[in-house]
């Protein structure tokens, strides 16, 4: 039981759903006084359902994403925003096989045959997304003069190969682009999964960045839902490549809660 209100919003792109989906799954363990948002926007269409104590309550809105967030009552903001596009240019290999070294990595010496792009090439893409992008800010500008505490978060751990390779035969649209270039997903070259993992560690050291410097703080998936390697667990992949399944969601749900609850105390 929360001891005051407490009104939590989740807004952004269509990993918004894959959270609702999650609250569907463990709503009935929440506590009883909290509120939850989740805005989503689409192709066509900007999805928004309220979950309460009441049940789910799906609206009709009017305006623009931006709108709609300088409207909410929330008091914890999560913005949820372009990770899985970013990650996607370092899915499918189309030249040469390449790596990244982080500074992490220690000791770790890569391959002399395959080409090393530099950390500062790979930071500089993802910010360029992320500084190019006014609606972004101006999402993160409203929380804050609405008097929320927000925070952006990130996109889900790679998938390993095989997950990858089944789901570009399934999903319509890389399915039609690659018919497009007479490939099947059985002979598409897919980057490592270790060099997708290293790509959105990357990522999510920009997004924090990003975060920070907008006055927003960063929340990334917890750790729990990838193995030791970082790769996704089983558990948790979605029908998609970029998605993660309804368990996933209820576990970033669970990170969310943590922690607006400890910013709230």
């Amino acid at each position: 039981m929360l001891t005051a209100p407490l009104r939590m919003a989740v807004v952004g792109n269509s990993h918004v759903l894959t959270l609702l989906e999650g609250y569907q799954l463990v709503g009935g363990r929440l506590p009883a006084g909290l509120e939850l948002s989740f805005i989503a926007r689409g192709p066509q269409k900007i999805g928004y359902v309220v979950a309460s104590p009441a049940g789910l309550e799906r609206r009709e809105p009017t305006g623009s994403l931006v709108d709609l967030v300088g409207e909410l009552a929330a008091t914890h903001l999560f913005v949820t925003w372009k990770g899985s596009q970013a990650n996607l240019r370092g899915l499918m290999l189309r030249g040469p096989a390449f790596d990244v070294v982080l500074p992490a990595d220690g000791e770790r010496l890569p391959d002399p045959e395959i080409e090393l792009v530099p950390c500062s090439a790979v930071e500089a893409y993802v910010r360029a997304t992320l500084d190019g992008d006014e609606e972004l800010a101006l999402l993160i500008d409203r929380g804050l003069k609405r008097g929320a505490k927000v925070w952006l978060m990130g996109p889900p751990p790679a998938l390993p190969v095989g997950a990858v390779r089944e789901r570009l035969g399934n999903e319509s649209h890389f399915a039609a682009r690659l018919g497009e270039i007479g490939i099947s997903a059985a002979d598409v070259q897919i980057v490592a999964a270790p060099v997708r993992v290293r790509l959105r560690t990357i990522l999510l050291g920009v997004y924090r960045e990003f975060a920070a410097a907008h006055g927003a703080g960063f929340c990334p998936p917890p750790s729990r839902v990838a193995d030791e390697a970082g790769v996704l667990l089983p558990e948790f992949w979605g029908k998609d490549i970029t998605h993660g399944s309804a368990t996933y969601g209820a576990a970033y749900l669970q990170e969310l809660l943590t922690l607006a609850v400890a910013a709230r105390d």
